[in-house]
This record gives C-alpha cells, structure tokens and sequence, in this order.
C-alpha cells in the first residue's frame, strides 16, 4: 500500500527460489561410559548439514573427519598460550547447535567424545535430496 510519506514506499521484490532443500535423517546417541572416549559416527553420503542437541547438561566436543579433544581441564592463568586450543567445537547443553559438512561426495565422520557418562545426543544429518 502506498503512502504520501515516501520513506514506506518500498517495492516489494519476487522471493528467491533458491533456497536449499535437504532430506532430513536422524539418529539418537548415547555416548560411551566411562567419559573421554571418542563415539565415531559415520555421515550418511550426500550429508551437507548437521544439527546436533545434548538433552544432558554435560560437555561434549565434537568434529567432522577428525578426533576431537581430549577434553582439557579449565585454564586458570591469567596468560594463555595458543596451544590451550585443541581440536573440535563444543556442543552447548540445551541448544541446537548445526555445522556444515564439505560438499565433496566423500564419506565423512562425526566423533563425539563427552565429560559425562551416558550423554544423549541427538544427530540430525540434513541430505542433498539428489544424492
């Protein structure tokens, strides 16, 4: 609806249809008991998207083709070196947290390792629907 103040004269523009469509599958893991042992998850083919979701409030780091961690102990000193910095990204407890996987047509990995026994994680691959 046009107005007589020019600045709510916009211009409505076609919406893209380019966006990505993608074939959900998910899976529910239980990582291993005791704590600190790497969980390896093999990527359907064709992955391009993963989401993943802790339902415990534990620590999880996580990676794509790669071992994550180990888990460190919290850094006290007031000056850290860059070799704190291991391998991997940490699953927030509670949230959803999504990482994208290279579009290479290769199998690809997701390991897991968590500070806490019997964590429940939730795994959903989002699929190239053509693959």
């Amino acid at each position: 609806m046009k107005t007589t103040w020019p600045g709510l004269d916009y211009v409505v523009q076609p919406v893209s249809t380019d966006a990505q469509v993608y074939a959900p599958s998910s899976t529910r893991l239980v990582l291993s008991d005791p704590p600190g042992v790497v969980t390896t998850l093999t990527l359907p083919l064709g992955t391009l998207l993963v989401r993943l979701w802790s339902t415990t409030g534990d620590e999880v780091w996580y990676a794509v083709d790669t071992t994550p961690g180990p888990i460190p102990p919290a850094q006290l000193d007031p000056v850290l070196p860059a070799t704190v910095f291991l391998p991997g990204d940490v699953l927030v407890p509670g949230e959803r947290q999504y990482l994208a996987v290279p579009n290479d047509a290769r199998p690809h990995t997701l390991q897991l390792v968590s500070g806490g026994a019997n964590t429940v994680v939730l795994v959903t691959a989002y699929l190239d629907p053509g693959s």
